[in-house]
């Protein structure tokens, strides 16, 4: 069944399959039990959720006065995000911004990440 809707939004059966069979077990048992320590660290109740980190610490982010309103929220994040730009110095961590998130060779002051996805910390 997943590899039917994998090939319905245009992935190869094949491609789909492969990547599915290496991800499933301890993998994909890590991620989920990262993005549910990351969660509750951040005080999340579910999916999505999001946060701000900023020098190692999280910053539960409320979206809900910003739906449907993506202009807002996008002022609202680049306020928040302040000067951090693509090419400025870093560490190897993404630097994002409300146009995405670029990896910069050198240290981040503040970057962002959906709680579901848990990016590893030094």
């Amino acid at each position: 069944m997943i590899q039917a809707l994998a090939a319905d939004i245009g992935l190869t059966r094949d491609a789909f399959g492969g990547v599915f069979h290496a991800l499933r077990g301890e993998a994909t048992d890590a991620h989920i039990r990262d993005s549910r320590a990351l969660l509750a660290r951040v005080g999340g109740h579910g999916f999505p959720t999001f946060a701000l980190e900023r020098d190692g610490a999280f910053v539960r982010v409320d979206i809900g006065p910003y739906l449907g309103q993506p202009q807002a929220w996008r002022a609202w994040l680049s306020q928040q995000l302040g000067s951090v730009t693509a090419d400025a110095p870093g560490d190897g961590v993404p630097a994002c911004s409300p146009d995405g998130c670029v990896l910069r060779p050198t240290a981040c002051t503040a970057r962002s990440r959906p709680v579901s996805a848990p990016v590893a910390t030094r």
